[in-house]
């Protein structure tokens, strides 16, 4: 009964959870992207 719950609240959560990631993930890399530009090479 638990786990049955515990499913149904992980996938009403998941689209929002996929949300978050993939924007966290944009943000990282138009960080990096930035930081290339900027620093120049090594």
């Amino acid at each position: 009964m638990l786990s049955q719950n515990l499913l149904l609240i992980i996938r009403q959560l998941q689209p929002s959870v996929d949300f978050a990631v993939r924007d966290q993930q944009e943000i990282i890399f138009k960080y990096r992207e930035h930081e290339a530009l900027t620093e120049g090479p090594k």
